[in-house]
């Protein structure tokens, strides 16, 4: 992974606006377009000088978010397991019977992504005659799951694009969907905001799951 100095240096190094013009970028259908080359961008067009395009990406070169994806963004996962288990029976009857908890916590490392299930097992064995013998199995497993819409972000990402402000506010990224040039007038046209920050979006829903199975099994 590069640091952040060494991302801005290859990005000024490999830039070239004749290549791929502003026309062409904010035309495209993937529309990000990061502080960095947005800074390149507007120097090349004009609307910046020299010394704001070089104070802009120095001021990024000097910052890395690797300690806050880390601590933001994955969490440790645990798993507890817990089981019972009876067993009984005489010489026309037997049975054994489990249960079975299973809570694991940040599945995949991943905050607030959550599951628990409860399995039930029954197997009944029947002496008819010495002839006629009989069991039957039963299985009956409940899952449950929840999760938070929360992104994912890796050591391939923009290196230098705080996610926390010196305040621990939560800092907005728009440019990952829109520039500046694009959104500002589709807000106003709209009356929505198209703003993006990523530490606000598990709180924008959330996903339940509830699944009950049941099987039986005899002979």
């Amino acid at each position: 992974m590069l640091s952040s100095q060494e991302f801005i240096q290859a990005s000024k190094e490999i830039f070239d606006a004749s290549v791929t013009p502003w026309a062409s970028v904010i035309s495209r259908t993937n529309l990000t377009v990061p502080p960095h080359e947005q800074a390149l961008y507007d120097l090349s067009r004009g609307l910046i000088t020299q010394a704001v395009a070089n104070a802009k990406l120095d001021s990024l070169s000097r910052i890395s978010n690797k300690d806050q994806i880390r601590d933001l963004f994955y969490r440790n996962t645990w798993v507890t397991n817990h089981s019972l288990s009876v067993s009984g029976g005489s010489k026309k009857y037997a049975a054994y019977g489990s249960f079975n908890y299973n809570l694991a916590k940040n599945n995949g490392n991943v905050p607030d992504n959550n599951s628990e299930t409860f399995k039930f097992n029954l197997r009944q064995d029947f002496k008819v005659s010495d002839r006629i013998q009989l069991y039957l199995i039963t299985d009956i497993t409940h899952n449950r799951s929840e999760s938070k819409p929360w992104d994912t972000f890796t050591s391939n990402f923009t290196p230098y694009q705080l996610f926390k402000g010196d305040n621990g506010e939560s800092l907005s990224m728009p440019w990952r969907y829109l520039p500046d040039e694009l959104r500002i007038p589709a807000e106003k046209i709209g009356g929505v905001s198209l703003n993006y920050v990523p530490l606000n979006e598990p709180n924008n829903g959330y996903t339940k799951g509830d699944g009950l199975s049941a099987r039986l099994n005899g002979g």
